[in-house]
């Protein structure tokens, strides 16, 4: 015989693991502490501030709970001292050793603070739960630059260089770097490096560079050189004072001479320089004369440069 008093418990147990199983997976818990000690000010200035956490971030729909656990009565009220209340919630007066909790319906980062002491200030951030978070990207552009880019001029001020280097990206696929100096810019004789800067849309940022190169194939002494040539060629100076001496006002650009590399031989100046650098001081001879002097002993490393 059926013992009906079993049927009923055994339906029983079965409606209730139905719904155990059904039930949905509750939204995780948020408990906000206030700080010990909070109503006299100064926990606004400690790393853990005046609410504990003083930042939560939340998801839609997950409950947020204020325990107070100071002496003193407090609020959690949305909004700020300076705005005033923005509604979004309210406790009202949370007594020692009292709570209050806020089931969270809007999406937003809402300021709040305790009404009785506005120096307690905190910060709750709620987030669609719906929406699974992308990882974030963390792989800084590519960016790729021309050959070095080698230019002559006759320009003592230098000459404009053009260029247009391209950067790639693993999300932002291509980008368009920035340049110091930019493209189309006058260089100054010699080498400058020009350093190019990508940045993605999650602020990754990479470089790469290259050099541009002005060479100078003009030429530019001050007349008052030729002094010191015709010191050199009556023997008021050495040999050596006077390579020094020009070698000085090259590097100082106060006088120009064509982009010329300096050898290492070194040894003496031949005689037909000096005679060139007289001739070139009682003006028989041109500029261009003293120049080619001057360039061959650069390449003889006899002026370094």
């Amino acid at each position: 015989m059926i013992n009906t008093k079993h049927i009923i418990i055994a339906s029983l147990l079965v409606i209730f693991s139905i719904g155990l199983f059904a039930v949905p997976q509750a939204f995780a818990d948020v408990t906000i502490e206030n700080a010990v000690g909070s109503s006299t000010p100064g926990c606004e200035d400690t790393a853990d501030g005046c609410f504990i956490p003083s930042t939560v971030t939340v998801s839609v729909g997950e409950i947020v709970t204020w325990e107070n656990n100071d002496t003193a009565a407090h609020t959690a009220s949305a909004g700020n001292p300076s705005d005033g209340l923005s509604g979004v919630f309210d406790s009202s007066l949370i007594m020692a050793g009292g709570s209050y909790s806020y089931t969270t319906d809007t999406v937003g980062t809402f300021d709040y603070h305790c009404m009785v002491h506005p120096w307690m200030a905190g910060i709750l951030i709620v987030e669609d739960g719906s929406t699974s978070s992308t990882p974030a990207d963390t792989v800084p552009p590519q960016v790729l630059v021309p050959d070095d880019i080698t230019l002559q001029t006759e320009d003592q001020n230098g000459a404009s260089a053009t260029f247009n280097p391209q950067a790639i990206d693993n999300i932002d696929e291509l980008i368009t770097p920035t340049c110091s100096p930019a493209s189309g810019s006058v260089f100054a004789i010699g080498t400058t490096e020009v350093v190019c800067t990508a940045t993605d849309s999650s602020g990754n940022t990479s470089s790469n560079s290259f050099n541009v190169i002005i060479e100078y194939t003009g030429s530019l002494i001050p007349e008052w050189v030729k002094n010191v040539a015709g010191f050199w060629h009556d023997g008021s100076i050495n040999d050596a004072s006077f390579l020094e001496g020009i070698s000085y006002l090259i590097q100082n650009n106060i006088v120009i001479v064509p982009t010329t590399e300096s050898g290492s031989g070194g040894g003496a100046v031949p005689d037909w320089v000096k005679n060139t650098a007289g001739w070139w001081a009682n003006d028989e001879i041109d500029d261009d004369t003293f120049v080619n002097a001057i360039t061959y002993l650069i390449q003889q490393g006899l002026i370094q440069v």
